[in-house]
C-alpha cells in the first residue's frame, strides 16, 4: 500500500516543516472527528441513549468535546509515529481534515 501513498505520507525522517503539517492534518482529524461523537446529528440518537442510560465517564466520552478530543489526539499521534500506521491514517485523516474545514467555512458563509 504505501507505494500508493505520496512520500510525504511515508517519509520515515519528516522535516521540522512536515512535522507541522502533520500536526495541522491530525488536529483538524480530531476535531471532526469529536464534532462527529459528540455534535452531529446523525449521532444523536445513540449519544442520547447513552446519557440516559449511564453515568459518569462514558457520558462525558459522548457529551463533551474536549474530552473525545484528548483520548482521540493520543490515539492519532500514535497512529501517526507509527510507520506502519502512518501512510492510510494520514490519508484518512486528511479526509477528515478537508471535511473540517469545509464545514467551519459553510458555517462562516
Amino acid at each position: 500500500m504505501a507505494a500508493f501513498l505520496p512520500e510525504v505520507l511515508t517519509t520515515s525522517q519528516p522535516t521540522t516543516g512536515l512535522l507541522l503539517v502533520w500536526v495541522l492534518i491530525n488536529a483538524f482529524a480530531v476535531a471532526r472527528i469529536a464534532r462527529f461523537i459528540v455534535r452531529d446529528t446523525i449521532t444523536e440518537r445513540p449519544r442520547h441513549w447513552v446519557q440516559n442510560k449511564f453515568t459518569g465517564t462514558l457520558v462525558e466520552w459522548v457529551s463533551c468535546t474536549w474530552c473525545v478530543g484528548v483520548w482521540l489526539a493520543a490515539a492519532a499521534t500514535v497512529l501517526t509515529c507509527a510507520g506502519s500506521t502512518r501512510g492510510w491514517w494520514l490519508l484518512v485523516a486528511s479526509g477528515l481534515a478537508v471535511a473540517m474545514l469545509a464545514g467551519m467555512l459553510n458555517e462562516v458563509t
